[in-house]
């Protein structure tokens, strides 16, 4: 029997990569698709086919996606004017004269329904624009909508920070911009490739498109808790005689030291990033939704140290 043939973009990104793993893991016909296939040796480790593909090559895309039962893509949080948006549009215009692949996408965290989204910031905007464009399409799409990123708070806070190794940053403190009280379920990248390898078989199964899939996430835990979690040994090393302590981060300042790469990294994409988490506090159904599978948050620090290990 053949192997059903997935096409992941990314594959080489934060979200992408676990995707590739994961499908391989499963007796996939991985093709990941990134901007510099050089990059990628890894993954062609694992028995994927690695190709260079600009999303802007439309012609390339479609005879791509043709190949493949289902494409997966990950739409990044970007506000309205940003590039991202053109990019996601300009994707989902080439995906649609394909005749048999299916879509699956993963967003960058909650997502709030479009109903009810007052004074929502603009980094929602990437995401309404492919939902837009797949709405009128013939073909089948399934989204995965996440909770918070685990990974999003070890950007800043790693684990040499928490032992102490930096000067500037007070040995055993966690930083967040979300009040301490904050209940939120974490998830991470790893959890996501799981959900969304669970949708390509679906696909292959027959099963029907489905707009609202999460990921396995942990309890609700406050920012105490988070503290201790992360000071228990996030590289398998226990931080003796750390006192873990959760600091809530201004959000305009946490977006200013956020690490960022490339085109990205500009003073209007951290303005969004600060409204966003401002946004996220005042909304706990965001940062505790309501999912079908719950796992201590140890579990979903593990996936950190467990991908560590596979890169």
């Amino acid at each position: 029997m053949a192997k059903p043939k997935a096409l992941v973009f990314g594959g080489t990104g934060t979200q992408g990569g676990p995707v590739v793993r994961e499908l391989a893991q499963r007796g996939w016909a991985v093709t990941a698709a990134t901007r510099n296939a050089l990059s990628a040796a890894r993954l062609a480790l694992l028995g994927a086919t690695v190709i260079q593909l600009d999303l802007r090559d439309g012609e390339a895309l479609t005879k791509q996606a043709d190949a493949a039962d289902v494409v997966f893509f990950h739409v990044p949080s970007r506000p309205l004017d940003s590039a991202a948006k053109g990019l996601a549009r300009k994707a989902v215009e080439a995906l649609a004269p394909t005749t048999r692949a299916r879509m699956v996408f993963s967003t960058s965290g909650p997502v709030p329904p479009v109903k009810g989204r007052r004074g929502a910031p603009r980094l929602f905007a990437g995401v309404d624009e492919v939902l837009r464009q797949l709405n009128p399409m013939p073909v089948g799409w399934h989204v995965v909508t996440p909770g918070l990123f685990i990974e999003d708070v070890l950007d800043c806070t790693s684990a040499a920070r928490l032992r102490g190794e930096d000067p500037q940053w007070p040995r055993g403190v966690v930083r967040y911009p979300l009040p301490a009280e904050a209940r939120v379920r974490w998830t991470s990248c790893r959890r996501v490739a799981m959900v969304v390898a669970d949708a390509c078989d679906e696909i292959i199964a027959g099963g029907e498109p489905q707009a609202n899939l999460a990921p396995v996430m942990s309890e609700p835990v406050d920012g105490a808790t988070l503290a201790r979690a992360l000071c228990r040994g996030l590289d398998g090393r226990e931080a003796s005689g750390v006192d873990p302590r959760y600091e809530a981060w201004d959000p305009r300042e946490y977006a200013a030291e956020m690490p960022l790469a490339g085109a990205a990294d500009d003073a209007a994409y951290r303005e969004c990033v600060g409204e966003l988490y401002e946004y996220f506090a005042g909304q706990p159904g965001l940062l505790a939704p309501e999912g079908p599978g719950r796992v201590p948050l140890d579990a979903i620090v593990g996936d950190v140290r467990a991908d560590a290990g596979d890169q």
